[in-house]
């Protein structure tokens, strides 16, 4: 257990492993979440006026949202400063059973805890954006915000929150209607938990959760997005988060078809010499 302790502590060492996963919730926050309830509400509207049905989600909850997310910000520091001290457990999947308690490597825990305080940073400000966006819904809806309604819309902030940082827990039985195909993904992720368990494995196979809601959230928004379709209880919500990425892809194909994208240089010093004479 120490050798693991002092293994993932190495893994995670790298200052751009934590710009990558700043940058990424950062990314999470204040981009993808508004553009896809800016999507999900146009598709919500156009539905609304071709079959009648009331509506479920709206545009205008990107207002009520930036304003909890900024309004967060002394929250979530004070959330990043517990997670950084250590007053806070860690609660990333694969390092469940960290520290150990080991001398030697406790002051290196900051590591884990800087990753981990980071997640709560960026965690809480997105709950607290849903809140406020959950709470305009209601409203917008005719609903009296009772306690019962906002018990309700406390969870769907905590789930959205964990969903976006990359913390959503398994869902093999697709009780959240993610959708079939993402719980299929779910049931491979225990399979993979439960191979970790043989000894050896856990050494080739350190992170599996998040790697696997990365890839989840990657089919979501993408020209797959369709597929996950069939089992989804919010099937608005995923046609719009198919759409963002259809469209990213397609911005792309078209930077590529045109020559627009450089990729990066070879690493062979002649073939480096002859790319960038090019």
């Amino acid at each position: 257990e120490r050798l693991d302790e002092y293994r993932y502590i190495n893994l995670l060492s790298s200052p751009r492993t934590h710009i990558i996963n700043a940058f990424s919730n950062l990314l999470q926050g204040t981009i993808l979440n508004p553009a896809t309830r800016l999507a999900n509400g146009a598709i919500d509207a156009v539905m609304s006026t071709l079959t009648g049905k009331e509506r479920q989600v709206y545009m205008s909850e990107v207002k009520p949202y930036a304003k909890g997310f900024l309004n967060a910000i002394p929250k979530a520091t004070k959330g990043f400063i517990e997670a950084l001290k250590g007053n806070t457990i860690i609660e990333r999947p694969d390092l469940a059973r960290l520290p150990t308690g080991s001398a030697l490597l406790k002051p290196f825990q900051v590591i884990p805890r800087m990753l981990e305080a980071s997640d709560v940073l960026f965690r809480t400000l997105i709950q607290e954006g849903e809140l406020q966006a959950l709470a305009s819904r209601a409203t917008q809806q005719g609903k009296e915000l009772t306690p019962k309604v906002l018990a309700d819309i406390q969870k769907q902030a905590t789930d959205k929150a964990a969903y976006y940082v990359f913390r959503a827990p398994l869902d093999v039985a697709n009780k959240t209607g993610q959708g079939k195909l993402l719980s299929a993904i779910d049931q491979l992720t225990s399979v993979v938990y439960q191979l970790r368990k043989v000894p050896g494995i856990k050494w080739f196979v350190p992170f599996v959760q998040t790697p696997m809601n990365i890839l989840k959230q990657g089919i979501e928004y993408s020209p797959l997005g369709i597929a996950t379709l069939p089992g989804a209880a919010n099937k608005t919500e995923q046609i719009a988060k198919a759409m963002i990425g259809s469209t990213v892809f397609l911005g792309a194909a078209s930077l590529g078809l045109n020559g627009r994208l450089t990729w990066s240089a070879p690493t062979n010093k002649d073939e480096q010499n002859a790319f960038y004479n090019s």
